[in-house]
């Protein structure tokens, strides 16, 4: 039998994010729009994004799979869409960012919070290789990464009540 808690169903909805996200990158570098990371030049930070993305699918940590969690666990979708809602709050609509930044940003959150899933990643050099080579701030996304995951970890789903269906006379 599978058991799954909410923390458990919380770091999955985040990596289900991440790897969307990892997905929407490519497609828009597929289109010439946007930074370049996965195409780029710098072959450690590609390797590393594609790594990531990689692990997450092979753990099933995607949002197909986040969907079909969803017919048994309702709260998967609301811890989803949280994820998304917490970096709306950080990068405002239109605002220029690096979706890479985040991803790194937010999955190294994780792994020096404990979660194994990572580890082997070598996230700090490849943090470092993008914020030279982009020449962006990494403040705001580590900022985005800490208040993902203290937001995530103290985020408290309440289940609907369910209202009484009264008899027609």
């Amino acid at each position: 039998m599978l058991l799954l808690d909410n923390r458990k169903l919380k770091f999955m909805c985040v990596c289900a994010y991440m790897h969307n996200e990892i997905l929407i990158m490519e497609e828009v570098e597929k289109e010439n729009k946007g930074e370049t990371v996965i195409n780029d030049e710098n072959d450690f930070v590609r390797n590393t994004i594609l790594s990531l993305k990689s692990i997450i699918e092979e753990a099933n940590y995607t949002y197909e799979n986040m969907l079909l969690l969803y017919t048994r666990f309702p709260q998967v979708k609301v811890f989803y869409d949280h994820v998304g809602t917490i970096i709306k709050k950080h990068i405002k609509a239109g605002e220029p960012w690096i979706p890479a930044l985040v991803i790194l940003s937010v999955l190294q959150e994780y792994t020096l919070r404990g979660y194994k899933n990572f580890e082997y990643i070598d996230f700090t050099e490849a943090i470092d290789k993008f914020i030279v080579e982009k020449r962006a701030n990494s403040s705001q996304y580590l900022k985005v990464a800490g208040d993902i995951y203290e937001t995530m970890v103290n985020f408290n789903y309440k289940k609907p009540k369910n209202k009484k269906r009264r008899k027609v006379k």
